[in-house]
């Protein structure tokens, strides 16, 4: 949904800047209508899109911590657009920092030369910093939102190296399957031969063949599992088709559930701390929040709470507690915090609590799938040596038997 940049006039007379979301322009205008105020200009326009090809989010809070350290400095903003873009490494991102220089040095403001970059710079962020650049506090703006980034965009690399791990190993005992077992069931049955020694007449040499067979196929399909569903974590913030397809399920999936609830729950206190301590409207907190969560069941449940606080004027924990989508600890802080500094110093804590408990889930995760794979492992390469073992056996009773 495209956000727009509307010079207003409010019923007190005061002509501002406001920005406003909505399906389409009149959608917009509309909504400006239904707050009693007049649309005099539309300022500027943006709109969602995903990072530019070749640039990752570690980069992106990488060029936001450079570029908060030489404001902060003192340095001005075209000029540490400037030098931040020199000092990258990153093509793309020299090409977008120059451009942004040129566009405030041509006087723009930096909500309208940000906008023309929605990839590489979020609605929200590009808000909150525009807000900073009238009350004057863009140094402590960057640098708060330099901060935060890193907890906005924690990725699943925990987890995904949690499945990944399992994934490995489970392919290599399908292979260790099915070497074991031709070596088992052909050596086996020549063993019991030459021993003189009659099998079960329901043990078969197929029969086995397929026990084992089957065994290697469910590891190797085991394997592929394990894989695919860990390039799918890893893609998820990227792909809307796979946001899409694994939808709700993915926080209701045992084990891999959970550690995905956390590490949203860590983004989410994050991003509210990042926008709260910017003096963000609490609705608009909540609805640049849920823009930049990609996971449909909590994005619904802050839509949710956003509504509730603009329709009935709920507080913000009542709002966010009564979804049931979020932990108690999270709306505990919102309702004690005394003031916006407490409350976003409160909230980053919380992000960094929450980043450690997904951490420890994926560990435990990895916890119960490796011992337990470690342990087939270890059965599969003793049964393979004891098909070696009976190779030699049965060699030294052939030799012995035709000897006597």
């Amino acid at each position: 949904m495209p956000t727009y940049a509307i010079h207003v006039l409010e019923p007190t007379g005061v002509e501002r800047e406001v920005w406003v979301w909505g399906h389409s322009l009149p959608d917009a205008l509309l909504r400006m209508k239904e707050r009693n105020m007049k649309p005099l200009e539309l300022r500027w326009e943006m709109r969602s899109a995903p990072l530019p090809r070749g640039v990752s989010e570690q980069e992106v809070y990488l060029f936001f911590q450079a570029l908060a350290s030489a404001v902060e400095h003192g340095v001005s903003l075209p000029e540490a657009f400037r030098t931040v873009g020199a000092s990258s490494r990153n093509i793309v991102l020299q090409n977008i920092a120059y451009q942004i220089a040129h566009e405030l040095s041509c006087g723009k403001s930096i909500a309208e030369a940000l906008s023309q970059h929605p990839g590489l710079f979020w609605r929200p962020i590009v808000m909150a910093l525009a807000t900073a650049e009238r009350t004057g506090a863009l140094d402590k703006s960057l640098s708060e939102i330099a901060e935060a980034l890193p907890f906005v965009w924690h990725s699943l690399a925990p987890l995904v190296r949690a499945l990944i791990y399992p994934g490995v190993l489970a392919f290599f005992v399908s292979i260790l399957l099915s070497v074991a077992g031709g070596l088992l069931t052909s050596n086996f049955f020549k063993l019991l031969m030459a021993m003189d020694i009659g099998a079960p007449s329901w043990i078969t040499p197929r029969l086995a063949t397929t026990i084992v067979s089957s065994a290697a196929l469910m590891m190797l399909l085991l394997a592929l599992l394990i894989v695919t569903f860990a390039i799918l974590l890893r893609i998820y913030r990227r792909s809307g088709f796979v946001r899409t397809m694994l939808g709700e399920s993915i926080i209701q999936m045992p084990f891999i559930g959970s550690a995905f609830y956390w590490h949203t729950m860590s983004r989410v206190a994050a991003a509210l701390s990042m926008f709260l301590s910017e003096r963000t409207p609490t609705p608009d907190a909540l609805y640049y929040t849920a823009e930049m969560i990609e996971v449909p069941l909590v994005q619904t449940a802050l839509w949710a709470a956003h509504e509730r606080i603009v329709n009935y004027g709920e507080p913000l924990h009542v709002a966010m507690s009564a979804t049931g989508a979020f932990p108690e600890t999270l709306t505990w802080r919102l309702a004690n915090a005394t003031d916006t500094n407490e409350l976003s110093s409160g909230l980053h804590a919380l992000s960094r609590m929450y980043r450690e408990v997904f951490t420890n889930h994926a560990r435990a995760l990895a916890g119960i799938i490796e011992p337990a794979l470690i342990l087939v492992i270890a059965i599969t390469g003793t049964s393979l040596l004891f098909g070696f073992i009976m190779v030699i056996v049965r060699t030294m009773i052939t030799t012995l038997s035709g000897g006597g």
